[in-house]
């Protein structure tokens, strides 16, 4: 009888035996200890680097103390910044009486509004009447009771007849009396009121002395007080004619 067919043997079972398996040990080297020879250096020369320190220190002033040392003097020079001088800045002033035409006759001019106008006496008499209610500038005879326009301009022909009014008197009644400048000379300014007979009622009267020479400026009207004071600033004395030789003329104003 033939042998019954053998199986072929697993080849993992061929490499596999009973013995136990060795474990492959792996070394590691003994810890090394830290070295501290480092550290110990770093320590010695930071400490010798203080004691160097110290020592040039207390070199340094010793030495400063048996040598002081003297400052010396330096010459300073101060330079000052050169200065340039400014131009004056060129100022605009407004004329508030620009719009106002001058009208000069006589030795006097003054300015009046634009649309004010002069009557000028041909009589002999030296005077001057301006406002609104004179229609157009022109050279009259005056005769009339009554001083046409709203302001008037006198030279008195002689002072030593004339005797101003003052506190003291009844009629005209006299308030309001004060010492201002007119053109350069003195005046009396006063409010002057008759209450009854020619010349009925209130005014405003400036007595002007120009040496031995007295003229009198007067507002009959007086809603134009405010015109009357900005006429009165711009009052002057110009050239001098003899009485009837008047050369009116009236100019706008620049």
């Amino acid at each position: 009888m033939e042998n019954p067919a053998q199986l072929p043997t697993n080849d993992l079972t061929a490499h596999f035996s009973d013995e136990p398996v060795q474990t492959p040990m792996i070394s590691v080297p003994p810890s090394q200890p830290v070295a501290k020879t480092q550290s110990k250096s770093n320590a010695l020369y930071l400490f010798i680097g203080v004691l160097l320190l110290v020592a040039v220190g207390a070199g340094g002033y010793a030495l400063g103390q048996m040598y002081p040392m003297t400052p010396k003097t330096v010459n300073q020079i101060t330079v000052s910044p050169t200065e340039v001088p400014l131009s004056p800045m060129p100022t605009m002033t407004i004329d508030p009486l620009g719009g106002w035409r001058l009208v000069q006759n006589y030795n006097w001019s003054f300015k009046v509004p634009n649309d004010w106008h002069y009557l000028l006496c041909d009589s002999g008499v030296a005077s001057t009447f301006v406002g609104p209610s004179i229609l157009a500038d022109t050279t009259v005879s005056c005769a009339f009771d009554t001083a046409p326009g709203s302001i008037s301009v006198q030279k008195v022909a002689d002072p030593k007849v004339v005797t101003i009014p003052d506190t003291t008197s009844t009629s005209p009644v006299v308030q309001n009396r004060k010492n201002v400048t007119v053109a350069g000379f003195p005046a009396i300014q006063q409010q002057e009121t008759i209450s009854d007979g020619p010349g009925l009622g209130s005014k405003i009267v400036v007595y002007i002395t120009k040496s031995e020479e007295l003229y009198i400026v007067t507002l009959s009207d007086l809603k134009y007080l405010l015109e009357f004071d900005q006429i009165l600033s711009t009052f002057n004395f110009t050239y001098q004619t003899s009485v009837g030789e008047a050369t009116p003329s009236a100019t706008p104003a620049l």
